[in-house]
């Protein structure tokens, strides 16, 4: 998780420009099993997890980069953009799909 966290953070893409973010989606879904439906307005993914019969619950995660550069100097620091809280986002996400996928759990936020 902690390299799928920095690969997003260090090449932020820009709304509709986020094709290596989906691809890197993709993958981690491909490898968990997951059935997904892409694209979704140009780059977007829904990936799917249950029965698909009621009750529904949906979650969602932004991907694409804000358009303002990263101030601090560190290891990891984002090469173009910065991507703020989407990180977070995305990496609580492909969590609870872990989740889901390998402990069939409830998790309730």
């Amino acid at each position: 998780m902690v390299n799928i966290r920095r690969a997003i953070h260090e090449n932020p893409e820009l709304g509709f420009e986020e094709f290596e973010t989906s691809k890197l989606i993709r993958t981690e879904l491909d490898k968990l099993g997951i059935p997904y439906k892409y694209p979704i307005a140009v780059t977007g993914v829904v990936g799917y997890i249950g029965t698909g019969k009621p009750p529904f619950v949906t979650i969602r995660a932004d991907m694409d980069a804000s358009a303002i550069q990263e101030a601090v100097e560190w290891e990891h620091k984002s090469k173009f953009l910065e991507r703020c809280m989407l990180v977070d986002m995305m990496r609580m996400l492909l969590c609870y799909w872990v989740q889901q996928r390998y402990f069939r759990s409830i998790m309730l936020i």
